[in-house]
């Protein structure tokens, strides 16, 4: 036991909506200068307690405590004026802003004005030094990295002078140099006495941080454990299971060439060379900026391309337009599949046929009974979870979502999938389904190939892997060579 008092505490916290608790008599005691995993599958209520502890949602039994003290939070402000601070998985800066401008949103007061603004830049150095940034001030927010846009957003929550910060997916854009760098300063935060929050789908950093664990399902806490690291453990507290191999392997890669890149550039691409075969699924490796999504978008005829040649089944293809593309049995899978690859307030059926129309039509009619076929076949062969085919997208678990994405392509004839960042914000039962489909897509003689920042995925899904930095192919690493090091060595330019 330790004698720390919590900062904050959860006691029989209960939330309901129409139709759903989100949250079922949870307690839970969170404590300074410990890091404090919160995990759990898309809809077990990580996201509920978070909006209740940041003041967004009210309680409707249960009790909040700070320092010991029970208190009632009407809005947002209120829990930051206790301390609370959220580092949203999706940022919350304003791009067309400086970086000081950012830091100090909302609090500038009459402070922002000539005769202060020198004291306003001395405190924002001040900031940005004590999260390792060594930025302008007046730099836009839209012109940094991801890694330093995420650092900005902690150093915003130091500013207001945050004893309680909640990191809510703080990884997926971060390629693993820059994820070092993040958990280095959340101990740095941790060493300062901060009680940190961390909110995150990939197991093995969370428990590599933490301290303790906090597991919920369907709403309820059903496992806290300290100093658990055992990764197997927290995924049969998750699921009520024990997962079934992650990465499955039916599929046999032939020798017939689907897609062939020879020297490709462009403003952004510096000569990429990559081939994909007939049951073969190939991933793209590299730092964020070398080039990967904008390899992906040149072959899908998303960006143009300057020279170079793209071999589509044996013949030479330059894509005019993404629809040519489709034509040709290409299909393309967003990192962003909110805000470009569905249509969150139209329904499933919508969703799945959208782009996919012109079989269903009947004499220039839609035809219900053709879609009805198409759109339950999709479901039930992907396992999407829906209440109903006319159900908004925008309503289900990031799993479903994707699928719902990837069931559009798998519904036509295509050949050649090109996905960018998979399983962002997807949880890991969602996960082992989404490698299902892939590995029964490339067995039918489909052939992928995919962008991803996750190290271990990759080296799960891959038959070869490419690896990319500065906007070029540098290496390609077969099975018996791929490892963690080989690829960091490969994208990060590290003699061996």
């Amino acid at each position: 036991m330790t004698d720390v008092a919590p900062f904050v505490e959860l006691r029989g916290i209960t939330k309901r909506f129409p139709g759903v608790t989100a949250a079922r008599d949870v307690s839970i005691s969170f404590l300074p200068g410990k890091v404090h995993a919160l995990l759990g599958e898309n809809g077990a209520g990580k996201s509920t307690l978070v909006k209740i502890i940041s003041g967004i949602y009210t309680p409707d039994d249960g009790q909040i405590l700070f320092d010991g003290h029970p208190v009632r939070l009407h809005a947002p402000v209120d829990a930051e004026r206790r301390g609370v601070a959220v580092v949203h998985q999706h940022r919350t800066l304003v791009n067309d802003l400086s970086v000081a401008e950012n830091l100090f949103l909302g609090h500038l007061g009459p402070e922002w004005s000539i005769f202060r603004r020198d004291s306003l830049i001395r405190r924002a150095h001040d900031l940005l030094a004590a999260v390792g940034l060594d930025l302008d001030p007046a730099t836009l927010v839209k012109d940094l990295s991801p890694a330093a846009q995420q650092l900005l957003e902690i150093a915003r929550a130091i500013g207001r002078e945050a004893r309680f910060i909640i990191f809510d997916e703080p990884t997926t854009s971060l390629t693993p140099p820059e994820c070092e760098v993040l958990f280095g300063q959340i101990r740095r935060l941790q060493a300062r006495g901060i009680a940190i929050v961390y909110i995150s789908h990939d197991l093995e950093h969370a428990l590599a941080l933490s301290d303790e664990i906090t597991v919920l399902r369907d709403g309820a806490v059903v496992a806290h454990e300290v100093g658990l690291k055992d990764v197997q453990i927290v995924v049969r507290h998750m699921i009520g299971r024990t997962l079934d191999a992650g990465y499955p392997r039916t599929r046999t890669a032939s020798n017939d060439e689907v897609l062939h890149v020879s020297s490709l550039r462009s403003s952004r691409l510096n000569g990429v060379d990559v081939r994909v075969c007939r049951g073969e699924i190939i991933c793209i490796a590299g730092l964020v900026g070398s080039g990967r999504t904008e390899l992906l978008r040149a072959v899908f005829g998303l960006d143009n391309f300057d020279s170079g040649k793209i071999t589509l089944k044996g013949a030479e293809f330059t894509p005019q337009s993404p629809r040519h593309s489709i034509r040709a049995g290409m299909g393309f899978v967003s990192e962003d599949r909110k805000q470009q690859g569905l249509v969150l307030d139209l329904g499933v059926a919508a969703n799945l046929i959208l782009g996919n129309e012109r079989p269903l039509v009947r004499f220039g009619i839609l035809s219900a009974e053709r879609e009805r076929k198409v759109v339950q076949q999709a479901i039930k062969s992907l396992r999407i979870k829906t209440s109903s085919a006319k159900t908004k997208v925008g309503t289900l678990s990031g799993g479903n979502q994707q699928k719902v994405v990837l069931g559009r392509w798998l519904s036509r004839s295509t050949e050649l999938l090109l996905i960018d960042e998979p399983t962002v914000g997807i949880d890991v039962g969602a996960r082992a389904e989404f490698y299902r489909l892939l590995d029964d897509y490339a067995a039918a003689g489909g052939a992928c190939l995919i962008v991803s920042s996750d190290l271990t995925e990759v080296l799960g899904l891959a038959d070869r892997v490419v690896v990319m930095r500065d906007g070029a192919s540098v290496a390609e690493i077969g099975k018996t060579d791929m490892n963690r090091e080989n690829l960091l060595r490969a994208m990060t330019a590290v003699a061996a």
